[in-house]
C-alpha cells in the first residue's frame, strides 16, 4: 500500500501538490477537505483518521526564520546553509 498524503496549509503549494499528483501521488489539502485553520493537533487527528500522513512545512520555516533572524546578508553571501 502506498503512502497516502494530508498536506497541512502551509505545505500546500499548488506545484508541489500537482507534482506529487502528476506522479500517482494520492494527496489532499487541508483546503481541499475545508479544514483550513484548525489546530495542528486537529490536523493530526483528521489525517490519521483518514488514513492518511500528515505533511507539514512548520520546522522548516521555523529553521528558515531562524536563519534569518540571526545571520547578516554579510555573512549569506557564498555560503551554503542546510535547513
Amino acid at each position: 500500500m502506498h503512502i497516502r498524503l494530508y498536506v497541512d496549509e502551509d505545505a500546500m503549494a499548488r506545484a508541489l501538490v500537482s507534482g506529487l499528483r502528476a506522479r500517482g501521488v494520492d494527496v489532499t489539502t487541508v483546503l481541499e477537505e475545508g479544514r483550513s485553520e484548525q489546530t495542528d493537533a486537529d490536523q493530526l487527528g483528521y489525517a490519521a483518521q483518514q488514513g492518511r500522513v500528515l505533511y507539514t512545512l512548520g520546522e522548516q520555516i521555523r529553521r528558515l526564520l531562524r536563519l534569518i533572524n540571526n545571520h547578516s546578508t554579510e555573512e549569506m553571501r557564498n555560503n551554503l546553509h542546510f535547513l
